[in-house]
């Protein structure tokens, strides 16, 4: 039987691939989800964000299935605000943190619980501001640094990537995995969380055939749910690799990156 828009889910990455950090989500964007709600379709987001700093995207968009957040650590239903899922990072993580600091002491770290993203020393607000701008930040020093965390942000400049992916590949810490996010940001999470594995989960729990679920997302901490994914979808501007595995692509965020996917879907799906 044909599929129809009211078949499809569209989970979406959110920083470069909805939106830019710190900028307003194109209208296109809102009109065209907003459209494809109406017509019977499920929205929601797939993103390394948090729950509160999700939240003001749920507002203002029109989700209508559970998130995946912390780039897979969590699943979290914003309609009956539970969560389904949460993978923390192993309690021995403080000490990979203080060790990657040690060895990288240019770079910024941000470990990221429940509901705060606590800035190391106040590194990432000093050093790091112009390309990380997040406003709810907390300084907190390392000594103080307790309880359970979702990830951890290692904020760096671009040339010295290589150099730390090769040091904590040689380190293999156990029960974590770093993943590039960005061209300054490399994020630690817990060994199993990705955001491929998380929505395999959720779209078994709703019963839902992958070959109904559309994943749009523009870097490599994408990858397993564009793999994972009937209908995988990138920007024209992603790397090679990451649109080699794609069925599907669409403009720059700026541009209405949603609105050309939903369009698409549209011209193809009645």
């Amino acid at each position: 039987m044909a599929l129809k828009l009211s078949d499809l889910v569209i989970m979406s990455d959110v920083d470069g691939t909805l939106v830019r950090l710190g900028q307003p989500v194109h209208p296109r964007n809102v009109q065209a989800l907003e459209r494809f709600v109406s017509k019977g379709g499920h929205f929601a987001i797939s993103t390394g964000r948090g729950r509160e700093f999700t939240r003001p995207l749920v507002e203002q968009l029109p989700v209508n299935f559970p998130c995946v957040i912390f780039n897979g650590g969590a699943i979290y239903d914003f309609s009956t605000e539970e969560y389904l899922m949460e993978i923390d990072l192993p309690e021995h993580s403080t000490q990979y943190i203080q060790e990657v600091m040690d060895r990288f002491p240019q770079i910024a770290v941000i470990a990221v619980d429940s509901d705060h993203y606590l800035d190391i020393n106040g590194g990432a607000a000093e050093h790091y501001g112009d390309v990380y701008p997040n406003k709810s930040t907390i300084k907190i020093a390392m000594s103080d640094l307790k309880g359970k965390l979702m990830k951890s942000l290692m904020l760096l400049h671009p040339q010295w990537a290589e150099e730390f992916m090769a040091y904590v590949e040689e380190k293999q810490f156990p029960g974590v995995r770093f993943v590039p996010t960005n061209s300054h940001l490399i994020e630690m999470l817990p060994e199993h969380s990705s955001k491929g594995n998380a929505l395999q989960k959720l779209m078994e729990k709703k019963k839902i055939h992958l070959d109904r679920l559309v994943a749009i997302g523009d870097y490599y901490n994408d990858k397993e749910m564009i793999e994972l994914a009937g209908i995988g979808v990138t920007m024209h501007t992603a790397p090679d690799d990451l649109k080699a595995l794609a069925q599907m692509l669409v403009c720059d965020c700026r541009e209405g990156s949603l609105g050309d996917l939903v369009e698409q879907l549209e011209a193809r799906y009645q």
